[in-house]
């Protein structure tokens, strides 16, 4: 008998595919040198342009989670960090607190979106066992059965339901 559980073929990670979020991974690891080059080309880290930098740390953290965000975060405040000179035409590097500050805060950023997306893909997995399952028997119900439009094994399925009621009858003499 198959198993008819309405969160088997949604994935916790949310609504992306296994080749969407890869492809997503590769684009967001790609920008990263590239926002480096053109933070470096506009004239370094003293303008405006190391804010795009955040674009790739919160995608980071919403597809892949916590971890993910952090990781990107870290990576991303090194290249903006010690590798960045504040003005390009001198080359002066930037004071170590001034970097350590920004790594710090690009991983906030990116552990912050991470968790933020787990607690949503939480919430999401709740509400769908409490649509689709009895809250006291954690038996699936009617609504559970939209999941079977949904498997891709189009051979025919039989459910047999059963309703059974109780009837208390008190008598008062």
């Amino acid at each position: 008998m198959k198993n008819i559980n309405p969160h088997k073929n949604s994935t916790d990670e949310g609504i992306l595919s296994k080749r969407r979020r890869l492809i997503i991974i590769i684009l967001d690891l790609i920008s990263l040198p590239l926002i480096y080059w053109f933070v470096y080309a506009t004239g370094g880290i003293k303008f405006v342009f190391s804010h795009t930098m955040y674009i790739p740390i919160v995608i980071a953290g919403i597809t892949y989670g916590t971890g993910y965000g952090l990781s990107v975060g870290l990576i991303a405040g090194i290249l903006l960090g010690p590798l960045m000179p504040i003005d390009v035409i001198t080359g002066e590097k930037q004071l170590w607190y001034n970097w350590m500050y920004r790594v710090f805060i690009f991983m906030i950023i990116g552990g912050l979106s991470g968790y933020a997306t787990n607690v949503l893909r939480k919430y999401n997995f709740r509400i769908r066992m409490l649509l689709s399952h009895n809250v006291d028997t954690n038996i699936p119900n009617k609504n559970s059965l939209s999941v079977l439009s949904t498997i891709e094994d189009k051979t025919p399925q039989t459910i047999i339901t059963a309703l059974f009621t109780t009837i208390i009858i008190l008598s008062i003499f």
